[in-house]
């Protein structure tokens, strides 16, 4: 029977399936889990909280809280944005979110 031989530790320090001079990425679950969306009105950089979608055959627009991946046919909003959307005449506005918030923003100059 053969015995196994331990691996000495300066190998297993230098071997890696990294590409020489590279060194791996340190994040931990929680920096993995946190990916934030940016809103997607033009200018805007906040955070994103909800998700715009809608039906032009229905002329129906949803808000709903942020879905958990991001889609083409969908757009992230903030709090800002969602609270202050408008829908075109003869359109109908379903704010589904679970929190709907309706918040007082200062108009800026």
């Amino acid at each position: 029977m053969a015995i196994p031989q331990r691996v000495p530790e300066a190998f297993l320090r230098t071997a890696s399936p990294l590409p020489p001079g590279s060194a791996p990425l340190q994040r931990s679950a929680a920096t993995v889990a946190r990916v934030s969306r940016i809103c997607a009105r033009p200018g805007c950089r906040r955070h994103a909280s909800a998700t715009l979608s809608y039906a032009y055959a229905d002329r129906v627009v949803w808000v709903t809280d942020l879905t958990p991946d991001g889609h083409p046919m969908t757009h992230d909003l903030c709090d800002e944005h969602a609270a202050t959307i408008r829908v075109p005449r003869g359109w109908e506005l379903r704010d589904e979110r679970d929190t709907a918030l309706v918040l007082p923003f200062a108009a800026t100059a």
